[in-house]
């Protein structure tokens, strides 16, 4: 089954990513840190516990 880029979970979920990303330095290929899926599900945990987790 393929997800639309536009479903609103889609979106927060790439939303989420992009936040990771930056955090982690991804612009740059030297201050890129490794992501470990401990990491991700951290994230998603605490975005789910924040206020903007409502936001669609």
């Amino acid at each position: 089954m393929e997800r639309s880029s536009q479903e609103p979970t889609v979106k927060v979920l790439l939303n989420i990513a992009d936040d990771i990303d930056q955090e982690r330095g991804f612009d740059s290929e030297e201050l890129a840190l490794p992501i470990s899926v401990a990491d991700v599900l951290t994230t998603l945990f605490e975005f789910n516990e924040s206020p903007r987790s409502n936001v669609r």
